[in-house]
């Protein structure tokens, strides 16, 4: 083989390569691009549909979940919990007493610890949020939609002048976020096949920084007061949600 067409083929390779992982990588963080179009080739799923594919594996897992608690399925009230920097989201049978059924762990974060205060700044948005909407034919598998921004949100930036606030937060699957919560595929089946149980005007998230029921806020004395007085909303919210452990096996 001459030294010319070893070299044309190790361009060909290179060039292959590239166009490879520019695939993978458009699949990986175009979604919102390519799903749409796929959604309208393929068909749109209904909420309906997508709950009936459930029921054998999400279906099964709260029914059991609920068993084990004694709680009636489904519950009348859920409240999700966000734990930013544990990287968590708890699911909660609201009570009296509340009662933890399970955790997931998030598969991506973006931002950093505090509010989100304008569109693009990549943060996850932090205070209690109604949940809104359920998607089917979302970009990331299922995705159930945040009430951000709510009604402190929008005072607080009437306040300062902010415009743009940012919108479109989601609860979603897969393993990339820009400001939304992300879980995975099979942590999303399980809280989209809930939620659509219990209802969205029974549901709620609250999203914290950090722990306020164990922790106090490490900038409690150096942060902004507005910043002081949601995080204190937020740690009073947390007050009904003990820390005490699951039961095992639930």
């Amino acid at each position: 083989m001459t030294r010319n067409r070893l070299n044309l083929q190790v361009r060909k390779a290179i060039a292959l390569g590239l166009v490879l992982a520019a695939g993978l990588l458009f699949y990986h963080y175009g979604r919102s691009y390519w799903t749409p179009l796929y959604y309208r080739l393929m068909g749109e799923r209904s909420v309906a549909e997508v709950v009936a594919t459930l029921e054998p594996t999400a279906g099964a897992a709260w029914r059991a979940r609920c068993a084990g608690h004694g709680v009636a399925f489904p519950p009348a009230h859920i409240t999700l919990i966000c734990i930013k920097d544990r990287r968590t989201l708890e699911v909660w049978f609201d009570g009296p007493p509340a009662v933890k059924a399970t955790e997931y762990s998030l598969t991506a974060f973006s931002g950093k610890l505090g509010p989100k205060l304008r569109e693009g700044d990549m943060q996850i948005p932090e205070g209690t949020y109604p949940l809104t909407a359920l998607n089917p034919n979302s970009a990331f598998h299922l995705s159930v939609r945040v009430g951000y921004p709510n009604p402190f949100d929008e005072a607080w930036a009437a306040e300062e002048g902010r415009t743009n606030l940012g919108g479109d937060i989601y609860i979603h699957g897969k393993k990339a976020t820009i400001g939304c919560i992300a879980i995975g595929d099979a942590a999303i089946e399980e809280v989209f096949y809930l939620v659509q149980a219990v209802g969205l005007k029974n549901s709620r998230i609250i999203i914290t920084p950090t722990d306020f029921r164990v922790e106090e806020a490490s900038d409690s004395k150096d942060a902004p007061a507005k910043v002081r007085e949601l995080h204190g909303a937020i740690a009073e919210a947390l007050q009904a949600y003990s820390t005490t452990p699951m039961k095992e096996g639930v």
